[in-house]
């Protein structure tokens, strides 16, 4: 990840420095160099660190909701995974 950062710094460099017009023009080249760059870049991480191994998610890690009665309501701070139950408030009505 550090080259394809350093490779958007360098396209923008030279892609503003390289192109002449307006400001809009220039910006738009610098823009342009730093996707370039942040391309070559990234391709020298792959190369170089090779492709991260997320893997796939196993069968036992699916929750669904649940919907039962007495169940405790999770509570949790900060980024917490909690899968939640649907609740169902009010009278249950019937025709």
């Amino acid at each position: 990840m550090a080259f394809a950062a350093i490779g958007g710094v360098v396209g923008a460099v030279i892609g503003g420095t390289t192109a002449t017009g307006t400001a809009a023009a220039i910006a738009m080249a610098a823009v342009q160099g730093a996707a370039i760059g942040m391309a070559l870049g990234s391709m020298v991480d792959v190369a170089v660190a090779g492709t991260p191994n997320t893997g796939s998610p196993e069968i036992q890690d699916l929750s669904f909701n649940t919907a039962d009665e007495g169940l405790p309501i999770p509570e949790g701070c900060g980024c917490t995974k909690a899968y939640g139950n649907i609740f169902w408030v009010g009278e249950s009505y019937s025709t």
